[in-house]
């Protein structure tokens, strides 16, 4: 999988931008106790779904980070899923 960017993250308006390969896409984000949850609608109307949890130890600066594709081809469902490390690159 690529790198995934997100940027222009607003947890009170609830919007962000996904950085790809192929441009850029407003997202939905939404703020859970010890996570933020980004999501994806594609123009086909299939979701990905991103979440990013609270780091475990305080002197880390990387986030656990699950991101997960919910798409739906012509021959039925193709979900994927990946599991790593995010950062802040302020």
């Amino acid at each position: 999988m690529s790198e995934l960017i997100f940027d222009q993250i607003d947890i009170k308006k609830g919007t962000g931008r996904m950085i790809g390969n192929s441009g850029s896409e407003t997202v939905q984000v939404l703020k859970g106790d010890s996570s933020t949850h980004i999501v994806e609608r594609t123009p086909s109307g299939n979701m990905n779904i991103t979440t990013i949890f609270n780091p475990t130890q305080k002197y880390s600066d990387l986030y656990p980070v699950v991101h997960s594709r919910h798409i739906n081809l012509m021959s039925g469902p193709f979900p994927s899923q990946y599991v790593g490390l995010c950062k802040n690159l302020k």
